[in-house]
């Protein structure tokens, strides 16, 4: 293992910034170099982005669950949450923050109060 400080002589390239800037940016060798990313890996590893692309495929699908995503949703969350609890149905939400992992950040309630609470703190999947 050995640090280089140039892209083009690295064996593997592991960056923060999105694969496509990174391809277009530096032309990579598939023969000789790899990188920590792959084409659109945002799609299955941003939680908001899974879901708009599944819907955005299949739409609404029944056996998915709901989801809203706190800073573009919110008021149809909010009316979605309303509805369910004058149907007296089950009004039990999960959320989670964007960028936390292993369910750190994450509350369960059934109180609009306590969830609006907590996406004035950071945005969240709902």
């Amino acid at each position: 293992f050995e640090l280089v400080h140039s892209v083009t002589d690295a064996q593997v390239v592991v960056s923060p910034i999105d694969f496509k800037k990174i391809t277009e940016e530096v032309k990579l060798d598939p023969e000789t170099q790899i990188c920590n990313q792959f084409p659109y890996e945002s799609v299955l590893v941003i939680k908001n982005c899974l879901n708009d692309c599944l819907e955005k495929v299949y739409g609404r699908c029944q056996y998915f669950q709901e989801t809203y995503y706190s800073w573009t949703h919110l008021p149809a969350f909010i009316g979605r949450f309303m509805e369910r609890d004058e149907k007296d149905q089950d009004n039990t939400w999960i959320c989670k923050p964007l960028n936390n992992a292993r369910s750190s950040g994450h509350i369960i309630s059934n109180n609009l109060d306590c969830i609006i609470r907590h996406i004035e703190t950071e945005p969240r999947i709902i």
